[in-house]
Parts: C-alpha cells; sequence; structure tokens
C-alpha cells in the first residue's frame, strides 16, 4: 500500500512579516519587486499606473472625469492594456494591468501557468478554468511559460537537495559517509513504462537527497518531422533495468554535487540497484553495503508463513519441519544486523505519491514535464509551501500576502495531520483496520462461487 503523503515532520512551518519571508533555517529572503528585477528597462514605466488607486491620482487627470477602456488588440494571455481616456481632453495613458518579471513575461500569465501546473494540470484545462471564470483565454503556447519556470523550479530544489546534504551531515555527527534510502518507480505499472522517477532519501532526516528521471521516449522518432529541441530520450535498456541505471549515475555524481559518500543503502533485499553500484565502484576504497528494509524483511517472512496455511503435511511434526528453515533464515546474524537501525522506505514511498498525485499514471508525459513535476515534489517534499516562495523570487516576483496566507494555512493543515498519522492510537486503528480487512477477504476466498458453471 503506498503512502499518502502527510508532510516531512523535519519540515517546520514557515514565519512570514510582512516584507520579509523567514525561511526553515531561519534566515530571512526579501521577496523580489519588480522595479529591480524587471524583465525589460522600460518595464517599470509601464507599470507605474498598475492598479486602479493610481489611475484615479495621475497628475494628468486630476479633477477631472475619465473613462477606462481596454484595448483588445494587445492582449497577452490573462494580460490585458488599459487606456485611460479624458473626457475634456484628447489625452491617453495607456498601461498593462500586470507588472512584468523574468524573461520579460506578464507576472499574472507566469502565476497562472505556474498554477495550473502546479495542480498538475495543462493547457487543456486552463481554458475550461478561464471559461468558467469568465476570464480571457490563456496563452495559446504554454511551453514558453513553461520552461522559463520549469528553470526556477529546477533551480530552487537543486539548492533544496543541497541543504538537505548538509543536514544529513550534522545528522550525521559531522560525517560525510551518510546512509541513504533508495527507492525507483515507474510511471506506468508493470515492466512496460517508458518512463522511470528514482530517488534517495536520507535515512536521518528523510528528505530527497537527489533523484534521476530516465526516459525511453524520443520525440523526434514518434514525430521526425516536427522541430523540437528537448524530450530526447536518455535510456536505451530495458525498464526493469531502470532503477538500476539510475542508481550508478546518482552514485556517481553524489561526491561532486552533493560533497557525500552514499556508503549504505537503504533497500529491497532482492534489489540489483547495489550490485550495480558496487561493480561500478564510485568511491575506490570506500565500501558500500546494504542496510535492509524492515518493511520489506516483515513481508518476505510473512508470506513464507501464510504459505504453511495450505502445507500438506497435517501433523505438527510435519509443520515444524517446514517452519524450522523460515525460523533459522529470521535469526540469521546477518540479517538481524540489518535490521538494527529500523529504518523504512516510507519517506521514498511519500515522495513518490506525492510525484504522481499531481501526474496521474494513466497519462503519459514527456521528459520535460516529468521532470517539472519531480523537480516541484521535492520541493513540496523538503521545504513544504513555503518553497513555492521561492520559486516566485526566483522568477523576480513577490508572492503576495494572500499566497503568504494560503500556504501558512495549508502548512498547518498538513504538519496537524502528519502528527495525528502518527499517534499511537491513529496507528492502532489502522492495523485494527487492515486485519478486519484481510479476516474478510480470507472468508470471502472461502464461500463458493456463484454463477454459470460454477457448480
Amino acid at each position: 500500500m503506498k503512502r499518502k503523503f502527510r508532510g516531512n515532520r523535519y519540515t517546520k512551518t514557515a514565519e512570514f512579516g510582512n516584507n520579509v519571508v523567514s525561511g526553515l533555517n531561519g534566515e530571512n529572503v526579501t521577496p523580489a519587486t519588480s522595479s529591480n528585477n524587471a524583465g525589460t528597462p522600460d518595464s517599470a514605466s509601464k507599470t507605474k499606473l498598475s492598479n486602479s488607486d493610481d489611475v484615479y491620482s495621475s497628475a494628468e487627470h486630476e479633477n477631472e472625469p475619465v473613462t477606462l477602456k481596454e484595448e483588445l488588440s494587445t492582449r497577452n494571455g490573462i494580460a490585458t492594456k488599459l487606456i485611460v481616456l479624458g473626457v475634456n481632453c484628447n489625452c491617453s495613458n495607456p498601461f498593462y494591468k500586470s507588472k512584468k518579471c523574468k524573461g520579460d513575461l506578464f507576472e499574472s500569465n507566469v502565476r497562472f501557468v505556474y498554477g495550473m501546473r502546479a495542480i498538475g494540470k495543462g493547457p487543456t484545462a486552463a481554458k475550461l478554468l478561464c471559461g468558467i471564470l469568465d476570464l480571457p483565454q490563456p496563452l495559446s503556447g504554454m511551453n514558453k511559460y513553461t520552461e522559463v519556470i520549469g528553470i526556477a523550479v529546477g533551480t530552487v530544489a537543486e539548492a533544496s537537495m543541497k541543504t538537505a546534504a548538509e543536514e544529513a551531515i550534522q545528522l550525521n555527527d559531522g560525517d560525510k559517509n551518510i546512509p541513504v534510502a533508495f527507492y525507483g518507480t515507474w510511471q506506468k505499472r508493470g515492466h512496460t513504462s517508458k518512463n522511470s522517477v528514482t530517488a534517495a532519501t536520507s535515512v536521518d532526516s528523510g528528505k530527497v537527497l537527489d533523484f534521476e528521471v530516465l526516459t525511453k521516449h524520443c520525440f523526434k522518432c514518434n514525430f521526425p518531422t516536427e522541430e523540437h529541441n528537448y524530450d530526447k530520450k536518455n535510456y536505451e535498456d530495458t525498464s526493469g533495468r531502470m532503477e538500476a541505471a539510475a542508481a550508478v549515475k546518482i552514485w556517481n555524481r553524489s561526491e561532486k554535487d552533493r560533497n557525500v559518500c552514499y556508503t549504505e543503502l537503504l533497500g529491497d533485499g532482492d534489489s540489483v540497484a547495489l550490485k550495480r553500484v558496487v561493480e561500478e565502484n564510485p568511491y575506490k576504497k570506500k565500501e558500500i553495503r546494504q542496510i535492509e528494509f524492515v518493511g520489506h524483511v516483515q513481508k518476505i517472512m510473512g508470506t513464507r508463513l501464510r504459505k504453511l496455511k495450505h502445507h500438506e503435511h497435517s501433523t505438527p511434526e510435519a509443520v515444524m519441519e517446514v517452519v524450522k528453515p523460515i525460523y533459522r533464515d529470521l535469526d540469521h546474524p546477518d540479517l538481524l544486523r540489518k535490521c538494527l537501525h529500523g529504518k523504512t522506505q516510507n519517506p521514498n514511498e511519500s515522495f513518490n505519491n506525492l510525484t504522481f498525485t499531481r501526474l496521474p499514471k494513466n497519462v503519459f508525459v514527456v521528459l520535460k514535464i516529468l521532470q517539472w513535476n519531480v523537480n516541484y515534489a521535492v520541493i513540496s517534499f523538503n521545504e513544504g509551501n513555503f518553497g513555492r516562495f521561492k520559486v516566485l523570487q526566483e522568477l523576480y516576483i513577490s508572492p503576495g500576502p494572500n499566497a503568504v496566507k494560503t500556504s501558512k494555512f495549508l502548512d498547518k493543515v498538513r504538519i496537524k495531520k502528519s502528527h495525528h498519522a502518527a499517534e499511537l492510537s491513529t496507528k492502532e486503528v489502522r492495523v485494527h483496520k487492515r486485519k478486519r480487512l484481510l479476516k474478510e477477504n480470507e472468508e470471502m476466498e472461502l464461500v463458493p462461487a456463484y454463477g454459470a458453471r460454477c457448480h
């Protein structure tokens, strides 16, 4: 059963002031302003009359009635150009209602595209939303905006993972040889998927340290007449070997990109990732060993014991002869030594759930969109809703009071749910529910089938 994302318990609620956003570690980040970081030199002059108070207090039309009209021919997505016309004179004062930000793009359009991508929706949903809200239709092509926003999201995600690596070193008493939990998943169920996402999380903090997205899909191969400069496949082998290939890439760049060595791998006992990494020998003289995922050991042993229910022997002595090898394996010193840490892959499962909540597994996407969503999931998983402000600041956009208020509320609710889910009483209820469902399923298997030719 996949773990639902209830928030990283190490992620604290961010505190926000009027003009300063307070970070997780107490650092202050001043929101960017369009006047200091405008997309073009003349953007300030275009946006000086960017609200109704400025319009009606303009010196040109002081004490004079004016009319306000939209210049439809210059509409840019949901960014509109308004014209202030004096009733008693022929002068006019045109201005865009939206400011400019990074890439010489209108802030309103960037916020809109960013918001749609943040909830996992694309151009079709954007058009439907604008239609229902009676807003101007968004830009026909969102690729330019997706590209600019994607770069910002990638920059913030990379910084977040580097910070997570530094935190992992501190939690490991300053030792750069850290343990990681490693887990890969495919976008499509089974071993025929063209896309895969593999992540390494810190065993101590649970935060994402690195990830790798692999795809066998090539846009050019499927549409040879179309021009493109992205979405080229970066993997050639079978889908089943994607996890191991991603592991090699993550381990090879760990020292250079994260300044750490992943010397312990927490994963499934039957995973081939460790074998491939050991063969690659990325750290030369440093040994890489596996530590066992406790849940995986429980699953294997439980499966072997459940099979005894239908064993052909009926005498206790015969059953005991079958049970002994299972308990010998469970009691083996090597296996017990690997489980002493008591850690699981739950953070990896939660991260995968967060990734594919916005990106359903029944909807195929190209490499660029998949990477965009994984980067966004890293930000949300490591830093909560506060990370969204860092993306806006990277785009030279000030978050705004409503954005701050909403994010504070969502973080508060998320952390409250996380604490509730971690309570012992809640866990006992979940265990009782699972046992009840298991018992009901077993009883259903014993009920004779009813239907055509079932007698």
